[in-house]
């Protein structure tokens, strides 16, 4: 039983210190940010901390799914990201509906889970070209971004990369 609480302790610190690591020279996470992180995401597989300019950035993998949770230095949480690698993985809501776009047959090459506490937005980057020329670059190669609400419902679509 003492062995058990011993590992269970160990274990624990290492955890914490892994959570509380430094990304880097200069760049320490203030406490109330790690706070935040661990009661939200907690059981989550930590992987490291970015720091960019005016937010803290943290890698982890939740249920098979490597995300990044976005916070400010007060420790706010801003939004988490899930990157999804196919259309199939979508809620049913958002595939019926990006089936239902003219965009249906296009490639999607980037799809992006983003939820903020006012809402998720489902991300999806398209392009229409599976056409190589000789050098080998796709050939009238458009490029469309289409954001869906959690509903399913289109709420934009941009041209361009």
């Amino acid at each position: 039983m003492i062995l058990l609480a011993a590992s269970i302790t160990l274990a624990s610190l290492w955890l914490s210190s892994a959570v509380c690591a430094e990304p880097g020279p200069g760049h320490v996470i203030p406490p109330n940010v790690v706070h935040a992180y661990q009661a939200q995401y907690g059981n989550a597989e930590f992987r490291s901390w970015t720091v960019n300019a005016d937010h803290y950035i943290a890698r982890f993998k939740l249920r098979h799914k490597l995300r990044e949770s976005f916070y400010k230095a007060d420790g706010s949480w801003l939004k988490t990201e899930t990157r999804y690698k196919y259309s199939g993985r979508l809620p049913a809501g958002v595939k019926q509906a990006l089936h239902q776009t003219p965009y249906q047959s296009w490639y999607f090459d980037r799809i992006v889970r983003t939820e903020t506490p006012q809402q998720v937005v489902y991300t999806i980057r398209a392009d229409n070209s599976p056409l190589l020329d000789a050098d080998h670059d796709y050939v009238f190669r458009k490029y469309v971004t289409l954001s869906f609400d959690a509903a399913g419902r289109l709420t934009k679509v941009s041209p361009g990369n």
